[in-house]
């Protein structure tokens, strides 16, 4: 018998919020979300921006023009209203893969949704629910509470590990034989 044990998904508001986002953005086939692994389904975020948001995967490429990696600080994403990216740019000592532009509240991770979580400012959760909601509506979503959706993340993850054991399992079968 195999076990199959993948990491934690972080169960923070923040962190679900905007797992459930990406999974928003997917269902209303506004960009592509191609991210699935340890980070689970909608764990790595996609490359989307409205008047409302952008949201960014982590990026690896380290290019020095890269907004995300080396040139973060002297290149200013398409799109995204340089009063939001100033903070980041002249304080912080990470570029934001997300932003809310009206508050300038912004969240990096590492690799996937939730590692590593650096939020600004730190007191973001008092008005996360807001900021949530104005962000689903921004892309035609129904904006909805945090236990809620906490309560469809838990199940997300559920479904994700068992498509992998099936996975394994099979694989593991044309091993044999």
């Amino acid at each position: 018998m195999l076990n199959i044990v993948l990491p934690g998904s972080s169960k923070d508001a923040v962190s679900l919020g905007l797992r459930y986002l990406t999974r928003e953005i997917e269902r209303r086939n506004l960009v592509p979300v191609t991210g699935y692994g340890l980070g689970g389904r909608w764990g790595y975020a996609c490359d989307f921006k409205n008047a409302a948001f952008m949201l960014h995967p982590y990026c690896w490429c380290e290019g020095e023009e890269c907004p995300w990696c080396g040139g973060w600080r002297t290149h200013i994403p398409e799109g995204v209203p340089p009063k939001a990216w100033t903070f980041f740019r002249d304080v912080a000592n990470y570029p934001p893969l997300f932003l809310h532009y009206a508050t300038g509240i912004g969240v990096s991770w590492y690799k996937w949704i939730g590692r590593s979580l650096i939020v600004h400012p730190e007191h973001l959760t008092v008005v996360w629910q807001e900021i949530l909601g104005e962000c689903l509506e921004s892309i035609g979503a129904k904006p909805i509470s945090l236990e809620r959706v906490s309560k469809t993340m838990r199940r997300a993850a559920a479904h994700d590990q068992k498509i992998l054991e099936r996975a394994v399992q099979a694989a593991m079968r044309n091993v044999k034989g």
